[in-house]
């Protein structure tokens, strides 16, 4: 008690001896914890002349730290007392911490003492933030609106990039009671500090990822985390996982796995990069980590369940699941424990799920055959039966060479053009894409850079005209002359072109991504239609494609169908192929004619064009002089076709879906099934005759509403983009002075 009354005369002096006070409020922490005396008086006293008197002292120039570290410790040890917690609830104290939080928070090199500054401040806080009976309802609610409002939240986030768990720990156990408060949440779901979160993660402390789990019931923090690259640096961190313990890594992807199940990835936000880092992990041969690999693959089993994900895993990452196939086999071979080789079966049986996903998708299924015929034959039986032992003992009984070669082979078999790997010009080819009538696609490589090269055969005009103009290709070969006036961002890029022999090819801008022909079908074979959303955007970025075609180059399309509409993986569309394309601004009415006569006769006779034909206009079948109208027509079949999974017009043959065309001749869409009517008003204007069909600009009136959105949500974007420049501009600034 003499040692109490002594310490609160020594706080009544400003100019008490330092050292005796901290002496004297030692003894009192010691008392404190030896008796738990909760009955003096004095406490009260001290504790508010230590928070109003000795806190503030932080405010000079040259502050004693160490000091204010004892002073705040005896202020944390007297908050257990409940005769004191009402004395707590003080505007001013909460203003003194918010400005001491915020001074400390800047403070760089932080060092040691200001961390435990800022520990026994948070602990302080804390308590406000807890159940107590002593204080009024409603006063400790007002408070503790305060302080989720107040920048103190804004501090302790701020916080999370420092490398003390201690620190962590507590501003974890502090916010998880509030993880619904709407202020508090709101807190989380700024730019800069979805951005400290993701820049925190490599601190690598268990606690903030059971943070970051909490944060994750958000829909919009969780969106924001994972837009910001938050699933990229979980990756990144597992691809250290020999370096980190079993608890941290069972943290991080259960933290994976909890996003996924929460989130559709509607918009494809899993970064392409982090799927490569977790292939990276498996693909690694100094990694014998069965915990780790195993529930990679359950993670890439569960994304590869996404539609989108799912064609790029079988164009970008099947070779790797056979060679992980291989490798895991090779390795049952030469292994003699037990508990191995069930984790090493269990691998494979997970990449036979993956596997049997992919091959689920029509365009995926080329990928396959190089199969072994044995191998093949076992695969597709698991596809229908979905029982993996089968194929599992027919492929691990091969022989270590039989192996090996499957596993060097399969890339290089993978597809059997023989063009595969020649040199054309200056490229090299990798991959076929793709094979039409009109020529072959193909992914190409100059200088480590990959675009797309269409093969085209010559006619005897064409090549007469370039023997004669061999500086002039652009003039002779109208698809060159057109595409190059094409300058928007939903036309594939055009970069050159050169002639070999009777080819001619064409260098351009490679979409990673599929056909929006390939995407419908996939869906139909699914019975899964498409999401109006997504039909909303693909129209839109045709419609704009139109509009700059008609209204600004004066060029009609006439070949517009799904296979010549990309998706690029984030869905963006972006337009192909303008061999029949046709300048208005140079007329030749003969040409449009037998342009238009080779279309129908191609379609007749080459089945590989009875697609195109469905979405030819009444005055193309005719061998009519064509318009603008043509465009908007197979605009119409088009918008049809994603809304019914089927073309307005078919039949048996061409000429019974020429006969329908003509005859106007479809099923009717009921517009109650559809929640954005606009679409079947559209159809309804474009599948008429060409007097009465709409114009382009009336289309985009029509679609003006969806535009307006999308420009919201661009805007959006846009400010987020605006955000991280101002920060990266503060980071160099601060890097600069440094």
């Amino acid at each position: 008690m003499e040692n109490d009354i002594k310490l609160n005369e020594l706080l009544s002096n400003p100019i008490a001896d330092k050292k005796e006070e901290i002496g004297k409020l030692h003894s009192l922490i010691n008392s404190y914890n030896e008796k738990k005396d909760y009955s003096n008086k004095i406490y009260p006293e001290i504790f508010i002349k230590l928070i109003e008197s000795r806190a503030e002292l932080i405010k000079e120039n040259d502050p004693d730290y160490m000091y204010i570290w004892q002073v705040f410790q005896g202020a944390r040890v007297l908050t257990r007392v409940k005769s004191i917690q009402k004395y707590m609830y003080n505007e001013k104290h909460i203003v003194i911490y918010q400005t001491i939080l915020s001074q400390l928070t800047k403070t760089k090199p932080m060092g040691s003492i200001i961390e435990n500054i800022l520990i026994e401040i948070l602990a302080i806080v804390k308590r406000y933030l807890e159940k107590t009976s002593d204080v009024d309802f409603e006063i400790k609610n007002n408070f503790e609106e305060k302080i989720l409002s107040s920048e103190m939240i804004d501090n302790m986030i701020e916080l999370l990039i420092v490398n003390n768990p201690t620190l962590i720990k507590l501003i974890k156990y502090m916010l998880k009671p509030h993880i619904n408060n709407k202020i508090f949440v709101n807190k989380f779901k700024k730019t800069k500090n979805v951005q400290i979160l993701i820049s925190a993660i490599k601190n690598k402390i268990p606690e903030f990822f059971d943070l970051i789990l909490i944060l994750n019931d958000d829909e919009e923090f969780r969106r924001l985390f994972m837009y910001l690259g938050g699933f990229l640096e979980l990756t990144l961190i597992l691809k250290e996982h020999q370096n980190l313990n079993k608890e941290l890594i069972s943290r991080i992807l259960f933290l994976i796995q909890s996003i996924y199940k929460k989130e559709s990835f509607s918009d494809n936000i899993i970064n392409i990069e982090a799927i490569q880092n977790l292939f990276d992990i498996l693909l690694d041969k100094n990694s014998n980590n069965s915990f780790v690999y195993i529930n990679i693959l359950k993670l890439i089993a569960s994304f590869a369940q996404l539609d989108d994900l799912k064609i790029i895993l079988g164009s970008k990452w099947l070779d790797s699941l056979f060679n992980l196939l291989t490798q895991y086999s090779l390795q049952l071979k030469k292994i003699k424990d037990e508990k191995q080789k069930k984790d090493l079966l269990d691998a494979q049986n997970l990449i036979l799920l993956i596997l049997r996903i992919i091959f689920s998708l029509e365009k995926n299924k080329k990928y396959f055959k190089p199969l072994p015929n044995k191998i093949f034959t076992s695969f597709v039986d698991i596809v229908e039966s979905q029982n993996y032992s089968s194929f599992l003992n027919t492929f691990n009984s091969l022989s270590e060479k039989e192996l090996l070669e499957f596993s060097n082979k399969y890339k290089e078999l993978s597809n059997n053009e023989t063009e595969i790997g020649k040199m054309i010009g200056e490229y090299k080819i990798i991959e076929m894409i793709g094979k039409g009538g009109f020529g072959s696609v193909y992914k190409v490589k100059l200088n480590d850079k990959y675009f797309a090269m269409k093969k085209t055969k010559l006619d005897e005009k064409q090549m007469k005209f370039i023997r004669e103009h061999p500086n002039e290709i652009d003039k002779g070969i109208n698809e060159i002359k057109i595409w190059k006036k094409f300058n928007h961002p939903n036309i594939v890029k055009y970069y050159n072109s050169f002639i070999e022999k009777n080819d001619c090819y064409i260098i351009m801008e490679l979409i990673e991504g599929i056909s929006l022909g390939e995407y419908i079908s996939h869906l139909k074979e699914k019975n899964t239609q498409i999401n109006e959303e997504k039909i909303i955007n693909i129209t839109l970025d045709v419609v704009s494609v139109l509009r700059y075609m008609h209204k600004e180059v004066n060029i009609i399309y006439r070949d517009l169908n799904p296979n010549n509409i990309m998706l690029d993986n984030q869905f963006n569309v972006k337009v192909i192929d303008f061999g029949l394309a046709i300048d208005k601004n140079e007329k030749n009415e003969k040409n449009e004619k037998n342009m238009n006569n080779s279309l129908i006769n191609q379609s007749i006779n080459n089945t590989v064009f009875e697609g195109s034909l469905c979405y030819c206009s009444p005055e193309i079948m005719n061998n009519l002089k064509v318009n603008f109208g043509c465009d908007i027509w197979a605009l119409g079949c088009i918008i049809y076709e994603m809304l019914k999974l089927k073309v307005p017009f078919d039949g048996d043959n061409p000429l019974a879906i020429a006969k329908n065309v003509c005859d106007f001749n479809y099923e009717k869409l009921n517009e109650d099934n559809f929640k954005n009517k606009e679409f079947c008003f559209l159809v309804k204007e474009c599948l008429v005759s060409e007097d009465k069909r709409i114009c382009i600009d009336d289309i985009c009136k029509v679609l003006s509403k969806f535009l307006f959105v999308r420009m919201d949500i661009e805007r959006e974007k846009f400010e987020v983009l605006k955000a991280e420049n101002i920060i990266l501009k503060k980071l160099v600034e601060n890097f600069r002075k440094k």
